[in-house]
């Protein structure tokens, strides 16, 4: 009796102690701090492999400032807002992109296919081409020099001008159609104009988004710490439609970071053969600059 009383004592003591020490539990609901990625990198079995833990080679600034930045934004919520008219129930489409928008942004927030074109510049570019040459200022065409032999050349030339105009306008109009009803964007920069004003990691923004609503999600010039949140993964698997896709993009000082974070997932097993086939690519390239994506799946 003395004996199994003698267990249970050590159990109740390493689950004490386990409890203190943060390096040797982790909630999977919030980011790890410093020591428990330590702890976690060091464990990891193909770090240990490559000889790339912190024993051979310690955390360096760019995964430091990661840590930290992600600790710091791990509660904080953005409202979940829908844009004026793009309601996540009344899109049709399939595609979700986090760190997309409607307009570029002025920092880099949003500098890819979601960002819808302008056609405001061309369009006042004719419209003063034609004042022009309506008032007499201009004689001639305006790209060739050649000077019109009458009145009716110049009126056939500012008609031509003018169909041009609608055609331009129709064929922006219709790409920027196609763009919103296949492309939902999230963005916590209010300024690129998201369709939704969220942050990916935020249970509280994202229980705006029904179950199973994507069947595919891009990420797009997010940062790292984003990814070292375990939230996002939770979050990611209900989203997404059973067998969807999901495209992350991970740089080289993020790789050994989300690796402990990503293989307590559903994701962990399918994310590991990904890391172990590109991690020496991973090593050559800068640490922040570049990126290298690839897709898991929603099994």
């Amino acid at each position: 009796m003395n004996f199994y009383k003698a267990q249970l004592f050590l159990l109740l003591l390493f689950l004490t102690l386990s409890k203190a020490d943060p390096a040797l539990c982790g909630s999977r609901d919030s980011v790890m701090t410093v020591i428990q990625f330590q702890h976690a990198i060091n464990n990891y079995d193909f770090f240990k492999k490559k000889k790339t833990t912190l024993k051979n080679s310690p955390l360096d600034k760019y995964e430091l400032k990661m840590i930290e930045a992600a600790i710091s934004q791990d509660k904080v919520d953005f409202g979940g807002e829908f844009d004026s008219g793009r309601e996540v129930n009344n899109f049709m489409g399939q595609i979700l992109v986090v760190g997309g928008g409607k307009l570029k942004g002025t920092y880099g927030e949003n500098q890819g296919k979601t960002a819808l074109l302008d056609f405001s510049k061309e369009d006042n570019e004719i419209v003063d081409l034609i004042h022009k040459l309506q008032s007499g200022e201009w004689q001639e065409d305006p790209y060739t020099g050649i000077k019109f032999n009458n009145y009716k050349d110049k009126e056939a030339y500012i008609k031509e001008l003018q169909r041009k105009q609608k055609l331009y306008k129709k064929a922006f109009d219709q790409k920027n159609r196609d763009t919103l009803e296949r492309y939902y964007t999230l963005n916590i920069a209010k300024d690129v104009q998201p369709d939704i004003l969220a942050s990916i990691t935020s249970e509280s923004d994202m229980k705006k988004i029904p179950d199973h609503k994507f069947a595919r999600v891009e990420f797009e010039n997010v940062p790292c710490p984003v990814f070292l949140n375990p939230k996002l993964y939770k979050i990611l698997s209900r989203i997404t439609k059973p067998g969807g896709k999901i495209e992350l993009s991970v740089t080289n000082a993020c790789r050994r970071l989300i690796a402990p974070v990503i293989q307590n997932t559903k994701f962990g097993e399918e994310y590991s053969k990904i890391l172990k086939s590109q991690y020496n690519l991973l090593e050559t390239l800068h640490p922040t600059y570049h990126r290298l994506t690839f897709e898991i799946t929603n099994n």
